[in-house]
């Protein structure tokens, strides 16, 4: 499918209107296009102003100066309906409605083309099932929300901004209360709607190594008035993605093109090995405040050996002085010869 430039971004200033109606902005510059077919996620530190973008770009909340294009046309050219038509969005917060079947709260998505009372008509009901189908949902649509897991109730919101036909859908933190397996779910599921249906699907995270390997297309925003925008890949070969996100804990790892935690380490030990048990017990140890690498010149060295229930055995001077089942002993051994 053929990328479609959706929104366009000219020098874009966005912020908040004091009671003087004087302006306080929060970020200024902001140039940029989003395209159809994509999955695009925008990525900060909290106070970097995705928030207030995404309600921008949404028609929430009043520019401070600056264009907003949708398809060719300013978005304050369009009127309330007949940005229904254009925008869907799904907000951070926990739908909570009782009562209320997952057919029931997705057919809402049809009230700006058949107003909030109007009769569903067959073609109404087609389009309700077609996206209950594409989100994995069509087996639920008669059980009640209260009934469904938090990763199923986004699904159902998801649903509901498709049957609103609109070319662009914006969601807010997405996964922010749900669990691993349901936020990889959803990422996959959001990312395969854009290239599926040609959409804009554009959402804020803070799940940033999922962001990193699902996403199309990142949008990067620091505390500054700094936006980079690009592949996920290429954020990362121009070393991006370590700038913005500085932190004693944290950093980008340029080997995985992910983040990984750093550890204060404390002690050095030598380490022979290979495969997964070595990439496990450096992580273990790390994490204990031992750095281990092979390159370590040390009096303690451990060896990976299988030999029966033998996995690791633990030198001193190339004496043996342990043999361990397991990194747990391991771990024990190292903080008796603390």
């Amino acid at each position: 499918m053929m990328r479609q430039a959706i929104y366009n971004i000219k020098n874009l200033s966005i912020g908040y209107f004091n009671k003087d109606k004087s302006p306080r902005t929060v970020r200024s510059s902001i140039n940029g296009t989003l395209w159809g077919g994509e999955l695009t996620c925008l990525l900060g530190p909290n106070g970097a102003g995705k928030s207030t973008l995404l309600r921008s770009l949404s028609g929430f909340q009043p520019t401070i100066s600056g264009e907003i294009e949708i398809l060719g046309k300013k978005l304050g050219d369009y009127t309330e309906k007949e940005l229904s038509r254009y925008i869907g969005v799904v907000l951070t917060d926990k739908c909570e409605v009782r009562n209320l079947s997952v057919y029931e709260l997705v057919s809402m998505g049809r009230s700006p083309y058949t107003g909030f009372w109007g009769k569903l008509s067959s073609n109404d009901k087609s389009i309700i099932e077609d996206a209950l189908k594409m989100t994995g949902m069509l087996n639920f649509k008669h059980r009640f929300l209260q009934d469904l897991s938090d990763g199923e109730r986004q699904k159902v919101m998801i649903a509901k901004a498709l049957v609103q036909e609109t070319p662009v859908i914006f969601l807010d933190e997405p996964t922010a209360f749900l669990d691993l397996p349901s936020k990889v779910e959803i990422m996959q599921l959001l990312h395969r709607l854009a290239r599926e249906t040609g959409k804009l699907i554009f959402l804020s995270t803070h799940d940033l190594d999922l962001a990193l390997q699902i996403a199309d297309r990142i949008w990067l925003m620091d505390k500054g008035n700094e936006l980079m925008i690009g592949t996920p890949e290429d954020l990362s070969l121009k070393d991006h993605f370590s700038r913005f996100f500085k932190n004693d804990g944290i950093c980008f790892d340029n080997k995985t093109g992910l983040f990984k935690v750093i550890n204060k380490h404390y002690r050095e030990v030598h380490v022979s090995g290979h495969g997964f048990e070595y990439t496990l017990i450096r992580k273990a140890l790390s994490r204990n405040g031992i750095y281990a690498h092979p390159k370590v010149k040390s009096d303690l060295r451990i060896d990976i050996l299988k030999e029966g229930d033998i996995q690791f055995v633990v030198f001193n001077k190339d004496e043996v002085i342990e043999k361990v089942t397991n990194i747990d002993d391991l771990l024990t051994v190292m903080r008796n010869y603390n």
